[in-house]
């Protein structure tokens, strides 16, 4: 099933790898296709938040936005390890930190201490998820049963993972557990969510879009 474009935003998406939407309704998306970060204003593209390449921008595999709307960005340099950009929500830089591993998938909590983790795509094992608080203070390595693509938190705290069979799950992940929300038609490679507008933003690679659903799983738009 193809779903419907009703066109919103610009000609900015370019193989996008991940995306996350901030309090403001901004959603903002890590494009690999050109190795850079465009941002939409409602339908807009919002062309003075765009991060490329002299920004520090490398290779950027998936973005999160923490609870003061600053953009955490998983840029792999290729080396084998990887640069977690941190980025002020008018694009100034704040951080980067330098991981010695290579990082793929990311999501801050929206609440703090900041909780990194990464989605770990293995068929053999069907590992969701690793994570670490950056304090170091804690870390988990857990099998859930599920075969994430990539994952979220949101407010709450609980996890919102888009597996690589189209199934959209929200889960507690302390507990492992999940429910299937609902079912896209593709292999998704990055999402977000929103709870104050109900919102999941569910990004497609393969077919250079991002398609945005009701947290019940009811299709509402599309950013192409």
């Amino acid at each position: 099933m193809q779903l419907p474009n009703k066109g919103i935003g610009g000609a900015g998406i370019n193989y996008p790898i991940g995306v996350a939407v901030n309090s403001k309704d901004q959603v903002y998306v890590a494009n690999a296709g050109d190795w850079r970060i465009t941002v939409y204003n409602g339908t807009v593209q919002d062309n003075t938040k765009t991060l490329t390449q002299a920004d520090g921008i490398h290779s950027p595999s998936d973005i999160s936005i923490d609870g003061m709307d600053n953009v955490w960005i998983s840029d792999p340099t290729g080396l084998g390890d990887t640069n977690i950009d941190v980025f002020s929500a008018n694009s100034a830089k704040l951080n980067s930190i330098k991981t010695a591993d290579y990082v793929g998938k990311i999501a801050v909590s929206k609440h703090g201490p900041f909780f990194m983790t990464t989605s770990d795509v293995n068929q053999a094992t069907r590992t969701a998820y690793a994570g670490e608080i950056l304090t170091n203070k804690s870390s988990f390595f857990k099998s859930s049963g599920i075969f994430g693509e990539s994952m979220t938190l949101d407010q709450n705290g609980k996890a919102y993972v888009a597996e690589f069979n189209g199934d959209v799950a929200i889960g507690d992940p302390k507990t492992h557990t999940w429910q299937v929300l609902f079912h896209v038609p593709y292999g998704a490679s990055g999402i977000a969510v929103d709870n104050l507008r109900k919102r999941v933003y569910v990004a497609s690679d393969d077919l250079n879009k991002i398609d945005v659903f009701s947290t019940a799983g009811v299709y509402l738009t599309t950013i192409q």
